[in-house]
């Protein structure tokens, strides 16, 4: 699953890809994927 963000303030688009690469089910959410890009992004612009 994908989670894309942008802010504007910064002009910044940022992905998450949470997934496996071997074709087998993903236990995440997409919640869960939003969570981790604020997580990131609030320590990457702060």
């Amino acid at each position: 699953m994908w989670f894309i963000g942008y802010v504007p303030k910064e002009d910044l688009v940022t992905g998450i890809w949470l997934g496996n690469n071997d074709n087998c089910p993903t236990l995440g959410s997409s919640s869960q994927a939003a969570r981790l890009w604020g997580k990131y992004m609030r320590e990457f612009v702060d």
